[in-house]
């Protein structure tokens, strides 16, 4: 058949549920009979599927009949494949294979489309995983809900620049494991704004109801944080269900984690900014017998940039902090003091250490 379809030869067949390979081994628990001829699923994908159903009792009159075997094939037929619980189940199977392809054009259909909600032609369930300790138990109820719903779910992980830890990212990989463990389709995508992250994979995969963890309370900062995450996904999630489950939580044997200063980087790293910018500074002693005191202060921010290159967060929010310390130290009158004489020098030592800080950050996240 292949090769008719390769010759550009349409082909038209008929093809029972038990023969397609991916339901071989479903249709032999059922029927216990063993199926030897099957067609591989890849037939299908490209096939225009139309459904020729019978209810079981009248497939199996037609049997009595003659008008599937001949009589002495359809006696023995009758006693073993043909029970009527037999059919009734492959009757379901070939249901939701066909809603399946189905559901695979609707979705493709959809991403095409503009429009602002899914289509709730059925139920698919989306939940949101993370490093938290938490996620465990938000997968394994979002499992016993698509049990509930008979329906299809995906378990999905925005990853922003911001990078994890060792313990955090072990975490992370077990909680995905056992989404796709459970049965999840697994997704992983990149957006450093988690609610964007999280509409974009829904609205593309169609999902009508999306699952995210209650919040813990486990600091006033974090509260606020995922209350406002909840009420940003309420608000743009338009036609897509929200659920909001507390999950039990997991002793998982670490201390609560608080804000800390950054530490994946080295202390190579920090010693690397300090030193630059003490050369930066030499230098800048230099151009001030040709230049005015400001132009040292563009010579450090571009310094602060080129470090972010190659530099961590951490050491270039230090080199940041450094350089507008010593700008105002050694180069605005009067020097050698902290003393900003002019209200102008004031605002422009203000606006350095805004821009050095933000600038160097955004190129160290652009980076990672």
């Amino acid at each position: 058949m292949r090769e008719l379809l390769e010759a550009g030869i349409d082909v038209f067949t008929t093809l029972n549920v038990q023969h397609i390979e991916s339901r071989a081994d479903t249709v032999r628990q059922i029927t216990s009979a063993e199926i030897r001829e099957t067609v591989p699923d890849s037939t299908l994908d490209s096939a225009a599927i139309e459904l020729v159903d019978l209810p079981p009792a009248e497939l199996i009159e037609r049997l009595q009949q003659g008008k599937v075997y001949v009589p002495d094939r359809a006696a023995a037929a009758a006693a073993n494949f043909f029970r009527e619980s037999n059919l009734t189940a492959l009757r379901e199977l070939v249901l939701r294979l066909v809603a399946d392809h189905v559901g695979e054009d609707t979705q493709e259909f959809h991403r095409t489309q503009t429009t602002a909600g899914p289509w709730k032609t059925g139920h698919r369930l989306l939940v949101a995983v993370s490093a938290s300790p938490l996620s465990e138990p938000l997968i394994r109820w979002t499992r016993r809900m698509a049990d509930s719903l008979k329906c299809p779910w995906l378990a999905v992980h925005v990853e922003s620049s911001r990078p994890l830890d060792e313990i955090s990212q072990g975490r992370l990989e077990k909680n995905l494991a056992l989404a796709r463990t459970l049965g999840a389709e697994v997704i992983a995508t990149t957006d450093e704004d988690l609610v964007r992250g999280l509409l974009r994979i829904a609205h593309q995969q169609n999902a009508t109801q999306i699952i995210v963890g209650k919040p813990a309370g486990a600091g006033l900062l974090e509260w606020l944080r995922a209350g406002q995450l909840l009420r940003r996904l309420t608000r743009e999630s338009g036609n897509i269900d929200l659920h909001v489950v507390r999950a039990e939580k997991i002793d998982t044997g670490q201390p609560q984690r608080h804000w800390q200063w950054p530490t994946q980087s080295s202390w190579k790293q920090y010693a690397a900014a300090a030193g630059v910018v003490a050369a930066v500074g030499l230098v800048n002693v230099l151009l001030l017998q040709l230049t005015g005191p400001r132009v040292p202060g563009l010579v450090f921010l571009l310094a602060v940039v080129l470090l972010a290159l190659f530099l961590g967060r951490g050491p270039v929010f230090l080199a940041g902090a450094l350089s507008a310390l010593v700008w105002n130290y050694f180069f605005l009158p009067p020097r050698f003091t902290f003393v900003i004489a002019s209200a102008e020098d004031a605002m422009l030592f203000g606006l350095y250490f805004v821009v050095a800080i933000v600038l160097g950050q955004l190129v160290a996240r652009i980076r990672a």
